[in-house]
């Protein structure tokens, strides 16, 4: 591998016609360089092979642990109600199967094959290149401009610590990987676009610093740019999403949901919690909160914030509450009903009579999202 890598070297001088100009490739500077371009591809995807190695098992457990027999068997009805044949014995391997043909190591080769072919390339052209400058002590000279191999370190520097931030979280996924080499493939247009749209005084540096942003940002400031030399009108900025009238979501968190797709309070509500722990990279405790918290959403609107002084903070929380009523209930008539007081107190804050805040008890309780939520909890 070192002599064909040296056999490159030598026949990009060639082509460019730098024979004469450039100081002869020795044995000693090709394997230097092949050594700086494989230990570049090795830390582009070592975050992602440490992950498969230990991360992934760990998330594996983090969220599966949490699943008692009775949860399995609920997760399966609100789900998967296509499987059919689940019972307390056999839920819990089930759901193991499930979570590995849906989320298994498997699904990473395809985007790292990708990864390591995009980045690759590119970082091979960057190598040459630089080598050339080195040579003829010409930054005009090379197979790219100035502008594109800063854009390419750029694309290098986001990934790799994006992809560093994400292996500290165990939060890795197949599409950040895709997304990564979609990082690298734009890079070239972008540098080229920069180059024509400012002076080379902002292009260059641009073209590297742009690296230090998010992709999606970096494809606002395109789509501004476009719109200022074609004279569209530039999008309106986003109100406020829903789901930020939940205890808990922020910014942050309402754009990891909006970015699966996830954009009311109702469609959280009712979205498989696993699912979306994998695929925003957040705690499965505080996704399963949130889920309940947007059921309990579902039936009480903004009173949940009364509902949450009172102790009841969500879907698994009113189901304890109607438990108690219960017991209460059947309890002898002498004995004190403090759970009863309760719901009057709290219905009379939120302007309802005792009888309807009990009934909407019962159709939170009696939810069979809930019941899954419960027995998670529980």
């Amino acid at each position: 591998m070192l002599f064909l890598f040296q056999e490159v070297l030598s026949e990009n001088h060639m082509i460019l016609g730098l024979a004469d100009s450039a100081v002869g490739i020795s044995q000693f500077q090709s394997f230097l360089v092949l050594a700086v371009y494989l230990l570049l591809l090795l830390i582009l995807i070592a975050p992602v092979g440490v992950y498969l190695l230990h991360g992934w098992k760990s998330r594996q457990h983090d969220i599966l642990d949490g699943f008692k027999p009775a949860a399995a068997v609920a997760y399966f009805k609100c789900f998967r109600p296509s499987v059919t044949d689940v019972n307390a014995a056999n839920a819990a391997a089930k759901l193991e199967r499930f979570y590995v043909m849906q989320f298994g190591r498997r699904l990473f080769v395809l985007p790292l094959l990708l990864l390591l072919c995009v980045a690759g390339c590119l970082l091979l052209l960057v190598q040459l290149t630089i080598m050339d400058w080195f040579a003829t002590r010409d930054l005009s000279r090379g197979l790219l401009p100035q502008s594109v191999v800063l854009a390419i370190l750029g694309a290098y520097m986001w990934v790799v610590n994006d992809q560093v931030i994400r292996y500290g979280r165990d939060n890795i996924g197949p599409a950040d990987v895709y997304w990564s080499s979609f990082r690298f493939a734009i890079a070239v247009p972008v540098a080229y676009s920069f180059s024509l749209a400012f002076t080379d005084a902002l292009s260059l540096p641009l073209s590297f610093l742009l690296g230090s942003f998010p992709t999606s940002t970096i494809m606002t400031v395109a789509q501004r740019v476009t719109a200022k030399y074609v004279h569209l009108t530039d999008a309106p900025d986003q109100k406020q999403s829903e789901l930020q009238e939940l205890p808990g979501i922020d910014t942050y968190v309402a754009e990891r949901y909006i970015a699966e797709g996830i954009t009311t309070i109702s469609e959280l509500a009712y979205y498989d919690p696993v699912k979306l722990t994998i695929r925003t990279g957040l705690g499965f405790s505080f996704n399963l909160g949130c889920v309940g918290d947007a059921l309990f959403w579902g039936y009480l609107q903004k009173r949940i914030a009364i509902a949450r002084e009172f102790g009841v903070n969500g879907a698994s929380d009113c189901r304890d509450l109607y438990d108690d009523l219960e017991n209460e209930k059947s309890a002898a008539p002498t004995n004190p009903k403090p759970y009863h007081q309760i719901v009057a107190d709290m219905a009379s804050k939120m302007g309802m009579t005792f009888e309807g805040l009990r009934n909407l008890i019962d159709q939170v309780a009696l939810d069979p999202f809930t019941e899954f939520q419960w027995n998670c909890w529980n």
